[in-house]
């Protein structure tokens, strides 16, 4: 069993887990940007698979 947070603890804490997978991925983005840079590719097919993504995402407004 978990440990039960108080409500604003707990978002809080989501909150925070949020901000550092954002950090994560955009860090993973420019890794990924550099490469292709290096490999002169497209440094922008990477960021706009995410946004596909994240736009079929919002499209469908799951909850």
């Amino acid at each position: 069993m978990g440990v039960k947070l108080a409500d604003n603890s707990a978002k809080e804490l989501n909150d925070l887990a949020r901000q550092q997978l954002i950090q994560k991925v955009l860090a993973d983005i420019l890794i990924d940007m550099n490469i292709c840079r290096l490999e002169g590719w497209d440094i922008m097919e990477f960021p706009r698979m995410i946004k596909s993504e994240i736009d079929r995402i919002c499209e469908k407004k799951v909850n």
